[in-house]
């Protein structure tokens, strides 16, 4: 390309890459982190193209909200706080990595031998090699959503691969069924199972929605303890703290969803039982439709039942004289201090 200013047409498609390039940084930093390493591996075989606009404009673009979400994570404390929590899960095993990876990633192999050095070509061969950096370096938190997609390319490659290897019709049928079929598979019973439990945490049923939005309709203040699988709706549809919410932002979330349970289960004593309830500040506590027999009769009166909406009830937790509302001061309308 000449230097000098390009022609409408090419800055027309400049900006549509540069926005699309913005846009998958923006939504999956992730992804953006691997497209970037597969845009600058490109760059590697042709360095010429790094003093391009044409170039050079989606890759800022591209940079711009990893740069964003960086010094988010380094100087809001919430964003901070949720960097933090999110590395504490680490990688996923090596052996789920292999399973998941290598069926493609064999045949895959043997479509790598091309003559073409087209940038199209380039990226697709350093797509997955810029996924695994991701995986290893570039991304402490959760870092497995760098392989999301990685399929794509993987599967082209594997099909030009066993294209190369002469197989048979039958053996190339059986390799598609074994790498697609038990994925499959496993992905519809994990969506049966969560659909056709009791304790889904993926949809609200109308109880449950009616028993918030009764929470979200009355002017007393105070937070909500609930199970891990209902408590994440409860701030985004009440407007009030949660003991236990979203993984990402709620602090010692394994141990609080493990006490939480102990209590709706039934577990505690009935001294404990309260003790607890009360060192969580928490005013109300909402029972889902997973819970249809929460042990919460035997707490009165230091626990109440307020409203019953079919499979869902709310009950409030009684004020005490010594420490105020629910065992202590209301505690702050923010996700992390309850």
């Amino acid at each position: 390309m000449p230097e000098g200013r390009p022609p409408p047409r090419t800055l027309r498609l400049i900006l549509l890459v540069s926005g699309c390039g913005a846009a998958v940084s923006w939504l999956h930093p992730w992804q953006g982190e691997v497209l970037l390493l597969t845009v600058l591996a490109v760059a590697a075989f042709d360095r010429a193209v790094l003093r391009q606009v044409r170039f050079i404009a989606p890759l800022v673009a591209l940079l711009a909200p990893l740069v964003y979400y960086f010094v988010l994570s380094h100087a809001d404390a919430a964003w901070s706080f949720a960097a933090h929590e999110n590395a504490l899960g680490g990688h996923v095993p090596w052996w789920a990595v292999t399973a998941g990876v290598v069926p493609l990633a064999l045949p895959a192999c043997f479509g790598l031998r091309a003559v073409d050095r087209s940038p199209g070509e380039l990226m697709l061969r350093a797509w997955p090699l810029a996924a695994l950096v991701v995986y290893l370096v570039l991304s402490p938190s959760f870092p497995q959503h760098a392989f999301e997609g990685v399929s794509l390319p993987l599967a082209v490659l594997a099909v030009r691969g066993l294209g190369r290897m002469r197989l048979a019709a039958p053996t190339i049928a059986l390799f598609a069924v074994v790498v697609t079929v038990p994925g499959a598979a496993r992905t519809i019973q994990t969506i049966y199972r969560a659909l056709g439990g009791e304790a889904s945490g993926y949809y609200l049923r109308s109880d449950e929605t009616r028993a918030l939005d009764y929470l979200a309709s009355l002017h007393a203040p105070g937070g909500v303890l609930s199970t891990y699988d209902l408590a994440p709706f409860v701030p985004a549809a009440t407007g009030r703290p949660t003991w236990v919410g979203h993984p990402s932002w709620t602090r010692h979330f394994p141990e609080r969803v493990r006490a939480s349970e102990l209590l709706f289960a039934g577990d505690l004593r009935r001294e404990r039982a309260i003790a607890f309830i009360r060192s969580t500040h928490a005013r109300f506590i909402l029972v889902g439709c997973g819970h249809p027999a929460a042990p919460f009769a035997r707490l009165a009166p230091a626990v109440s039942r307020t409203r019953t909406f079919g499979c869902a009830s709310v009950y409030e937790v009684a004020p005490t004289s010594a420490a105020g509302p629910a065992g202590g001061p209301a505690a702050p309308r923010t996700l992390a201090r309850l």
